[in-house]
């Protein structure tokens, strides 16, 4: 059980309308926690569509990390569709920065971490997730994981130099059966085809057709709505298509 541990302290502070409170000793042990817990386990998360690891930390924590990828100069190749485009470790932290000075503290709090890829990942690795562990010709121990995008021994994780990997931990907030999120499709989602549009690109009444008369906006939501556009914006996430409550 997670009960009376830092994690069920935190939880505690996590609100309707925030994820955190920065003002909190339970939120500066949190990042703590992620920055330098010790890792019992990794394992790859199922959900989503590039490589993420699940790192179960001490006190009740977990940890979601996104490893690097590419380097911070990296720019998004003009062809590539939004829903191919390679995830960034250092992307993430910076969202977490502008969601905490525009003080809306909705992104579930997280932090750049360098880890050893030997022991804290392959030693520590689920069975499925050890499996994909291998030796690169430079002599980099390396994972590719399972998954939809960038899962190839070309777009391998590795460690470099030696064994060090630079990456974002996130805390992750509990799910079903300990806490029941309501999951909205966003309705300005993309159409994540190559080939067709979505239906509010090209109507131009759509907010009233749809939206407007949908009673479900007819509270905060549709604020908090505004508040997450104008967060995409500034972020530049091209790929929101989902709200969790």
């Amino acid at each position: 059980s997670r009960l009376n541990t830092t994690w069920f302290k935190y939880i505690k502070t996590v609100t309707n309308s925030h994820v955190y409170n920065p003002n909190t000793p339970e939120f500066k042990h949190l990042l703590n926690h992620l920055q330098n817990g010790k890792i019992s386990e990794a394992s790859e998360m199922s959900q989503g569509t590039q490589i993420k690891v699940i790192l179960n930390l001490p006190n009740g924590f977990q940890g979601l990390l996104k490893p690097y990828r590419v380097p911070r100069n990296y720019q998004t190749q003009p062809d590539h569709f939004y829903f191919s485009d390679i995830e960034r470790h250092h992307a993430e932290i910076a969202a977490f920065h502008v969601d905490k000075i525009l003080g809306f503290n909705r992104v579930p709090p997280l932090i750049g971490r360098l880890l050893n890829i030997t022991s804290d990942i392959r030693d520590k690795a689920t069975e499925e997730l050890a499996k994909t562990f291998f030796t690169s010709p430079a002599n980099n121990t390396c994972f590719r994981g399972h998954c939809s995008y960038y899962c190839d021994t070309s777009h391998a994780i590795c460690g470099k130099p030696g064994d060090q990997l630079e990456g974002s931990v996130q805390v992750l907030l509990p799910r079903p059966p300990e806490v029941d999120w309501q999951k909205i499709s966003h309705p300005y989602r993309r159409s994540y085809s190559a080939t067709r549009t979505a239906q509010w690109e090209t109507n131009e009444n759509y907010c009233y057709e749809h939206v407007m008369i949908d009673e479900d906006y007819h509270n905060r939501l549709l604020l908090d709505m505004m508040d997450l556009a104008a967060f995409d914006f500034l972020i530049g996430n091209l790929d929101r298509h989902h709200m969790m409550r």
